[in-house]
């Protein structure tokens, strides 16, 4: 009886590889009925990661090889996998970016993956940083995941084997000279602890242009290429003049109108799955903001994480920053610098921006 009851359940099991930010393969059991919040599940409980709600998991479309599209949590993950991806593979990835420092993550499994995807991130380009910025984070990621600086071990020979800048920084001497500097600092942050490292990288990035945008590929009424980028608060648009568009149907389009407000933007998607990604993506960024960072965003007597030292001006040269010799030199920086788009509120003073993307179908 045990054998052919194992033999029947054994129809309906199948494989699902889940690549991790630290890049190893988790594979996870399931049946034809798990939702992707189940494949979620037992990923976080193989991790010991126990703050689920910031995460969520990603597929490659099969339309396109570099096109990541979020996985519908509460439905059937396989049928989703055989109709729009390209094998039997997600990808674990933050979801939700927090805009209140570390408050809100209070679990360190949790907190190191988070970190491994800022790192992620700023390498990809995704988050945007100058030079002396990128100094700074690399720092911290030294601290963090290497602990101490070893002036015998983290040589820059050793160093060469780790990505700690973007990769668009490609200039052999410009990289040396951030190593160098990234090595000095990361020196003067002698016994900063290693989770607090994390929590400094963390609160850094959430200053930086590009934070926890989510970037789509779209086009303008006029045909031409642009990007729009969906965040907790904002919505990004890279379109050349910034012209208005009129509203238009099929799944496809996406008409983007302000809330409050008039002014309205067109764009078209390259497929009707995309949209409709955007369209989730919206609302489920939108429905986490009001649960976490509104509900407990007012209480700021809560014991809150070390904020980290002020980046550099961008004029500050490198060889200034290269003379700091312990951590009190880093932390008593008076330079304070924040995002372009608002250079008085930080992220958890200023009201979020919600568009409302709508669609339509045309006859």
């Amino acid at each position: 009886m045990e054998k052919r009851h194992y033999s029947v359940v054994s129809k309906s099991l199948y494989v699902i590889s889940v690549e991790i930010l630290d890049g190893t393969i988790v594979e996870c059991t399931l049946s034809s009925e798990s939702t992707g919040q189940d494949c979620l599940d037992v990923v976080c409980q193989k991790l010991s990661l126990n703050q689920p709600k910031l995460f969520g998991l990603q597929y490659v479309s099969r339309n396109s090889d570099n096109n990541f599209c979020w996985l519908e949590l509460d439905r059937p993950i396989k049928r989703q996998l055989d109709k729009y991806a390209r094998g039997l593979v997600v990808h674990l990835r933050v979801m939700y970016y927090v805009i209140s420092g570390v408050r809100l993550i209070t679990d360190e499994v949790t907190r190191y993956h988070y970190f491994l995807q800022l790192k992620q991130d700023v390498i990809e380009g995704r988050i945007s940083c100058t030079p002396q910025q990128a100094v700074e984070l690399a720092s911290y990621s030294m601290q963090a995941e290497f602990g101490n600086f070893d002036i015998e071990r983290h040589t820059s020979h050793y160093l060469k084997d780790f990505q700690l800048f973007p990769k668009n920084f490609t200039d052999p001497a410009l990289l040396e000279t951030l190593t160098d500097a990234a090595s000095r600092q990361h020196a003067a942050l002698h016994n900063l602890p290693q989770g607090t490292a994390e929590e400094y990288y963390i609160c850094a990035c959430q200053r930086l242009e590009g934070y926890g945008q989510e970037i789509y590929t779209v086009k303008d009424k006029e045909g031409r290429d642009a990007l729009i980028g969906i965040s907790l608060t904002e919505f990004f648009v890279g379109c050349a003049g910034g012209r208005e568009g009129r509203h238009f149907g099929l799944f496809q389009r996406l008409t983007i109108e302000s809330v409050g407000g008039t002014e309205r933007i067109e764009f078209q998607f390259t497929d009707v799955e995309n949209a409709k990604n955007a369209w989730r993506f919206c609302v489920l960024q939108h429905i986490f903001y009001r649960q976490y960072e509104v509900t407990s965003g007012g209480d700021q007597s809560d014991k809150g994480p070390p904020q980290p030292p002020f980046f550099q001006q961008s004029d500050i040269k490198l060889d200034k920053m290269r003379q700091m010799e312990s951590y009190e030199d880093v932390t008593n920086l008076s330079h304070q610098w924040d995002r372009p788009v608002s250079s008085t509120q930080s992220l958890s003073q200023r009201a979020p921006i919600y568009f409302l993307p709508r669609f339509k179908q045309t006859n």
